[in-house]
């Protein structure tokens, strides 16, 4: 087994024939798992799960299914992908692989805004692969940068809910861009995708990829080679196509009622006063957890008075113990693998 630190060394395995039959890039502070070795035969490459659900787990991906599920862009061979995904997610090792199989080479992004500009704007990248928190902050961030002229001919989204007002900003500032919408986990890889911009997937699309599904409980359940897959993922069905609504472990127990942070969000987002939001459950002495909201604003005159109005809004769609209890304005970061933060740190506003 061979080991690695990035894109460029992940690039060397898949280039290298049998040297080793697996390569893994471990995370940063976070031991490795030295009792889960690779399987023996065939090549496989490691791939940590986001850990949302617990610690990163290592899961071995035989690099022949990697393959199987990437896409046969015509006209990209040699593209630069850009991504803001890490080498050691499935997004990344799938996007490392994507790469390979076109002879192109995967560049990394960060959290400097500018920088990231400057990087597109000097190596023009034919393609992107981002979350959507990514992508709408790199589109925010265009007004301070002097380049602005960078258009990628392939846009990637996977890794978080698209929702329909990031979607519409997407295609807006991109509007010859493809955008395909790539759905999948390290436990399942990929699940569906959808060149719509809406977040609206075919089912044909996993009944292409697994033996069966269901929905249980609006959740998700994947089956293959004869084991049920949970993918923790809460979806809405509309005759033929599903839509991505939240995630199991974002359900809170408010006052005995079950509260998606996912929905919350949802909502505080429909308002185009609301660039993002990022809900968040707080203690509370009196019924155990209470909704914090952090939003960011997406106009100049972001005051009390404007918050107050989105809350009263948003109590008329929501059930009361879905309210937000504490609310401020405030500035979203992006995590490490370009997913929103959900630290609010929000201030009482009942």
């Amino acid at each position: 087994m061979q080991t690695g630190t990035g894109y460029e060394d992940l690039a060397h395995w898949l280039s290298s024939g049998k040297k080793a039959n697996a390569f893994v890039i471990h995370p940063p502070r976070l031991s490795p798992e030295e009792n889960f070795p690779p399987p023996a035969g065939e090549r496989f490459l490691g791939v940590y799960s986001s850990g949302s659900t617990g610690k990163p787990k290592l899961i071995w991906w035989n690099l022949k299914a990697l393959h199987s599920n990437c896409s046969k862009y015509s006209n990209a061979a040699g593209w630069t992908w850009a991504t803001c995904f890490q080498p050691w997610s499935f997004a990344g090792v799938h996007l490392a692989c994507q790469a390979h199989i076109s002879g192109g080479r995967v560049l990394s992004l960060g959290h400097d805004w500018q920088m990231n500009h400057s990087i597109l704007q000097q190596d023009r990248p034919q393609a992107i692969s981002v979350t959507p928190t990514f992508i709408d902050m790199l589109i925010q961030s265009r007004k301070n940068s002097k380049s602005t002229d960078w258009s990628p001919r392939q846009i990637s989204i996977g890794g978080e809910i698209l929702r329909a007002s990031t979607g519409t900003r997407i295609r807006s500032t991109y509007p010859s861009s493809r955008i395909t919408l790539i759905y999948g986990s390290a436990e399942a890889g990929v699940i569906a995708k959808t060149t719509r911009h809406d977040g609206w997937y075919p089912l044909t699309s996993i009944q292409k990829r697994f033996d069966d599904f269901k929905f249980v409980d609006n959740q998700l359940f994947l089956k293959r080679q004869g084991q049920w897959i949970p993918t923790h993922d809460l979806c809405e069905i509309r005759t033929d196509h599903f839509r991505l609504v939240g995630r199991l472990d974002r359900i809170m127990n408010i006052g005995g009622e079950k509260v998606s942070l996912d929905e919350v969000e949802s909502v505080a987002e429909s308002f185009p006063e609301v660039r993002r939001a990022s809900a968040n459950s707080m203690p509370n002495a009196v019924v155990g957890q209470i909704v914090s909201l952090k939003l960011e604003p997406a106009v100049a005159e972001a005051d009390d008075a404007l918050l107050e109005t989105i809350l009263n809004k948003m109590r008329k769609q929501l059930s009361k113990p879905a309210w937000p209890r504490w609310c401020e304005w405030g500035n979203i970061q992006d995590t490490n693998n370009g997913k929103k933060s959900y630290d609010t740190g929000a201030q009482k506003y009942e």
